[in-house]
C-alpha cells in the first residue's frame, strides 16, 4: 500500500470544496436570473406607479394637522394619566396603577423639575393644587411630591415648573412614605 501525502490530500479536498462552491454559485445566479426575467401576466419587467390625483390629496391638509404636543411639560406616561382623567378620576388612577406609578387615593408620586430661584414658587403651586411636597433636592432643582391626578395639568402651567416626571423607581405602592 502506497504511503499517502497528507498535504496532497488536503489540497485535493480544498479543490473539491471550491469546485462545489463555484458550481453552486453559478447555478444559483442562473436560477435567479431566470426567475427575475419572468413577471406574471406581463412581459414588461417594470411597472409604472400610479399616483393619486392632487384633489384627493388636498383634503388631508397635512400642514394643519401637525400640532404641538398637548402636554409638553409632562412625561408621556403622566400625560396618558391626564388624558385618562378626562373621562374620570377612577380611569386616571387605573391608568397610573397599570403603568406602575406610586398611587395613594387620587394622588400620584412625581418629580417636578424646577430651578433654584423658582423652587419656592413651585412648592406653592403644588400646595395650591392640594398636593404634598415630600422632598427637595440639595441643589433645589428637583421636588418630590404627591399630586392629584386631576391637578397635574394645572401644575404644569406654572412658569416655575419645567417638567413633571415619574420618580426613578421600580414597582408601585399604595402607601405614602
Amino acid at each position: 500500500m502506497p504511503k499517502r501525502n497528507p498535504k496532497l490530500r488536503a489540497k485535493q479536498i480544498l479543490i473539491g470544496v471550491l469546485t462545489s462552491l463555484a458550481v453552486f454559485s453559478v447555478g444559483s445566479l442562473f436560477i435567479a436570473q431566470i426567475s427575475c426575467n419572468q413577471t406574471p401576466g406581463s412581459d414588461d419587467t417594470h411597472s409604472e406607479a400610479k399616483l393619486p390625483d392632487v384633489k384627493s390629496v388636498e383634503k388631508f391638509n397635512i400642514e394643519r394637522e401637525a400640532v404641538a404636543p398637548k402636554h409638553a411639560k409632562l412625561e408621556s406616561s403622566l400625560a396618558s394619566v391626564v388624558e385618562a382623567g378626562k373621562n374620570s378620576t377612577a380611569e386616571a388612577i387605573k391608568r397610573a396603577q397599570k403603568l406602575g406609578m406610586r398611587v395613594s387615593g387620587n394622588l400620584v408620586q412625581v418629580y417636578i423639575v424646577t430651578h433654584p430661584d423658582g423652587v419656592e414658587n413651585a412648592i406653592k403651586a403644588v400646595n395650591r393644587t392640594g398636593g404634598l411636597v415630600t422632598r427637595i433636592s440639595h441643589d433645589q432643582t428637583l421636588i418630590q411630591a404627591w399630586v392629584s391626578v386631576n391637578e397635574l395639568e394645572t401644575l404644569v402651567n406654572d412658569s416655575d415648573v419645567y417638567f413633571i416626571r415619574q420618580p426613578d423607581m421600580a414597582g408601585g405602592s399604595s402607601d405614602r412614605q
